[in-house]
């Protein structure tokens, strides 16, 4: 797994990039194999509503991504904020796609969307449904016709 740390009008000096890269060892925990590349972007949220620093962090999967964002008012905190929220976000994906895999929660006996069969609806109970037949100045929905 690569480990790319980018600031934006912030200085990146090594011990930021170790916190970073110790943090993201920690936070993705055994899911950490399945991520390719984790981009960290640090930037200065000067013109937002909450000043401070923000950090962007997108984690590069082989089937998809996964980003977050979080600020705080030192980097090392945004970091640190960023990084555990995008460790539960790709453990939600990664669950998700193995309940997708699965068929998990599809229905009874189904493998997959695919194979699912609508449900009919139901009518509802003591109100007879109306069918209306076609009149001389009505097609067959109902509508009238033009002259």
């Amino acid at each position: 797994m690569r480990v790319m740390v980018q600031g934006l009008g912030i200085p990146v000096d090594p011990a930021l990039r170790s916190h970073v890269e110790r943090r993201v060892g920690s936070a993705l925990g055994r899911f950490g194999p399945k991520v390719d590349r984790v981009t960290v972007r640090l930037s200065d949220a000067g013109n937002s509503a909450v000043p401070g620093v923000r950090c962007a962090v997108t984690l590069s999967m082989a089937d998809g991504l996964v980003k977050v964002e979080d600020s705080g008012d030192e980097p090392f905190e945004a970091v640190a904020r960023a990084i555990d929220r995008a460790g539960r976000a790709l453990v939600r994906e990664v669950e998700r796609q193995h309940e997708v895999r699965e068929g998990i929660g599809l229905g009874p006996g189904s493998s997959s969307l695919v194979d699912r069969e609508p449900e009919p609806m139901p009518s509802t109970p003591g109100r007879p449904r109306l069918k209306r037949t076609p009149t001389g100045g009505e097609d067959e929905l109902g509508h009238r016709r033009r002259a």
